[in-house]
C-alpha cells in the first residue's frame, strides 16, 4: 500500500467533531446531499419485503419462517429503494447502528428516517457517517433525553466534500483496506470456530467414555449399555438416570439478599461455562430462583445454546433456569456439569423440546435421562480435573485470538475514521485487483425485532 501521508495543507472547519479538512474539500449541507424519502406503504404493505437495520446493514427479514415479534400490520412502515439511506437519528448512543445503505426494495419501521441520495458517488456519504456513529460524533446536535437530531436540522448539518473522482478513490480504497481486514477477521475467526470444535470433541469424548484420560486411549472393554444414544460405554461404568444423581431445586422468591447475584440467560455464556454476574438490584417482573453454591443451572430454554455453569456463589436465576443440587454422595458435581454441557446430552435434550419459536425442555424429560458416568468418585474428578486443564489452555488461545480480533475492528474503524475526514491522502494510491470479502457473524433476529420495536414505540413518545 505504501506509506499514507497528510495532504499538502489544510482548512478549518465550523463543525465540533471534525477540526480541519484538505483545503479543496468544500463543505456542503445535507440538504444538498439528502432529500427526505417519507413514502408509507399504506395496504400494500404485502408487496414489500420487510428490511431491518443491523450491525450488518440493512437486511432482509425471513417472513416466510419469521422469528421474533411483528406488528400486527405494517401500514406505518415506509419505502426504502436501493441506496436510499436509512438513520436511526434518536437514541444514537444507545443504539449499536444508526446508518445504512439499503441495497434492497423493501419497508422499514417509520421509527428510522430514510433519506434519496441526491449525489451518485454514495459510498463516500456512507463511509463519513459510519465513521462518525463508530465515534457518536453527532453528540453536539442531539437534543432532549433521548438524544434526538431532527431531520430539518440533520439537513442544515455540514459534510466534507471532495470532488467527485476523490469521492470515488477514497471509496475504493476502504473497499479494498476493509476487505483486506475483514479477510483477517474471517481466518481469525475460523480459527476460534475450530478450537471451539475441539474442545467440545476433548468435553465429549471424556465425559462418553470414548478416551480414557488416564492413557489418552479408548478404555480397554466397552458393553452395551442398552441404551440407544449411549452406545457403547467403558465396561466398569454404571448407567444410572439423572433423578437419582441431582434434585430439581425450585425455591421461589421475590427478593434478593445483598450477598446473592442475579443470573438471568444471558450473563452465560454458550458451551464454555463462563458466567458474567452482575450484583445491582434488580427488579423483577416474576418470581425467580435460588440457588446455592456448587449448585448447576441448566438452561432449559433453547438448550442447544447449551447455557449450562456450575455456580461457585450463591444468587437467584431466571425461571427458565433447572437448579440441579446433586445428593448422592459418589458423584462428583465437576464431572456432571461437564457431562451435562457435552454435545451428545445436549443434541439429545434438544431433540425433546417443545414449542416452535422458543423451545423448551423440561425436567420431566432431562430427569429420566439416562446417564453413563464412572463407578468411583475419584475417576470422575479425575476427568473433570483433566479437562479443565485442557480447556483452560484452549480458552488461552481463544482469548489471544479474540484480542486480535478487535485489534482488527479498531484497525478497521481507524482507517475508515482518518481516510473519510482527509487525515491521509489516497488519490495516488494504487488500488489492486482483488477479491470482496465481508466480515461474516450471525444476526440474532430477536434482537433485531427488540431494536425495531423500541425505535417505533420511543419515536412515537418523542412525537407525542
Amino acid at each position: 500500500m505504501g506509506e499514507l501521508r497528510p495532504y499538502p495543507e489544510y482548512k478549518q472547519t465550523d463543525l465540533p467533531w471534525l477540526e480541519s479538512v484538505p483545503i479543496h474539500w468544500s463543505l456542503i449541507r445535507n440538504k444538498l446531499l439528502f432529500k427526505p424519502g417519507k413514502e408509507l406503504v399504506g395496504e400494500k404493505s404485502s408487496e414489500f419485503t420487510l428490511l431491518s437495520l443491523t450491525l450488518n446493514g440493512i437486511i432482509k427479514r425471513d417472513m416466510i419462517n419469521p422469528k421474533g415479534k411483528f406488528p400486527a400490520e405494517f401500514n406505518s412502515y415506509q419505502v426504502v429503494k436501493e441506496n436510499d439511506f436509512v438513520f436511526c437519528l434518536f437514541d444514537i448512543d444507545e443504539t449499536p447502528r444508526t446508518i445504512g445503505v439499503s441495497p434492497y426494495y423493501g419497508m422499514i419501521t417509520g421509527a428510522y428516517s430514510v433519506f434519496k441520495p441526491l449525489v451518485q458517488n454514495v459510498k463516500y456519504l456512507y463511509y463519513y457517517y459510519l465513521s462518525l456513529d463508530y465515534a457518536k460524533g453527532l453528540k453536539p446536535v442531539y437534543t432532549g433525553l433521548r438524544k434526538v437530531i431532527p431531520e430539518d436540522r440533520f439537513l442544515r448539518i455540514k459534510t466534507p466534500f471532495p470532488p467527485p473522482n476523490e469521492q470515488l478513490q477514497i471509496a475504493r480504497f476502504l473497499d479494498w483496506k476493509t476487505s483486506q481486514i475483514n479477510k483477517f477477521i474471517k481466518a481469525k475467526k475460523r480459527q476460534i470456530e475450530l478450537l471451539k470444535e475441539q474442545k467440545q470433541v476433548i468435553i465429549n469424548d471424556a465425559v462418553t467414555g470414548k478416551i480414557d484420560v488416564l492413557t489418552g486411549k479408548p478404555y480397554p472393554k466397552y458393553k452395551d449399555s442398552g441404551v440407544e444414544w449411549l452406545g457403547k460405554v467403558p465396561k466398569d461404568w454404571t448407567i444410572i438416570r439423572l433423578k437419582y444423581i441431582v434434585r430439581n431445586i425450585n425455591e421461589q422468591t421475590n427478593l434478593k439478599e445483598n450477598d446473592e447475584f442475579y443470573i438471568a440467560l444471558e450473563n452465560v455464556e454458550s458451551w464454555t461455562g463462563r458466567i458474567n454476574i452482575h450484583s445491582e438490584e434488580v427488579a423483577f417482573e416474576s418470581q425467580v430462583k435460588r440457588f446455592k453454591s456448587g449448585d448447576i443451572l441448566f438452561g432449559k430454554l433453547r438448550p442447544y445454546l447449551a447455557k449450562v455453569v456450575k455456580s461457585t456463589f450463591k444468587g437467584v436465576c431466571v425461571g427458565e433456569f433447572l437448579v440441579l443440587r446433586k445428593f448422592a454422595p459418589d458423584v462428583s458435581i465437576d464431572f456432571l456439569a461437564f457431562k451435562l454441557r457435552s454435545y451428545s446430552v445436549i443434541h439429545h435434550i434438544n431433540k425433546s423440546t417443545f414449542g416452535a419459536k422458543m423451545p423448551r425442555a423440561d425436567w420431566g424429560f432431562i430427569g429420566n435421562m439416562l446417564f453413563s458416568t464412572p463407578v468411583t468418585y475419584e475417576t470422575q474428578e479425575a476427568i473433570a480435573q483433566y479437562l479443565n486443564t485442557r480447556i483452560i489452555s484452549i480458552n488461552k488461545c481463544i482469548d489471544k485470538i479474540e484480542k486480535e480480533v478487535i485489534l482488527l475492528r479498531e484497525f478497521q474503524v481507524r482507517i475508515i475514521c482518518d481516510i473519510v475526514t482527509g487525515k491521509f491522502d489516497v488519490r495516488d494510491i494504487e488500488i489492486p485487483q482483488y477479491v470482496e470479502e465481508v466480515e461474516e457473524s450471525n444476526i440474532d433476529e430477536d434482537l433485531v425485532d427488540k431494536i425495531d420495536e423500541v425505535m417505533m414505540s420511543e419515536k412515537e413518545c418523542e412525537d407525542s
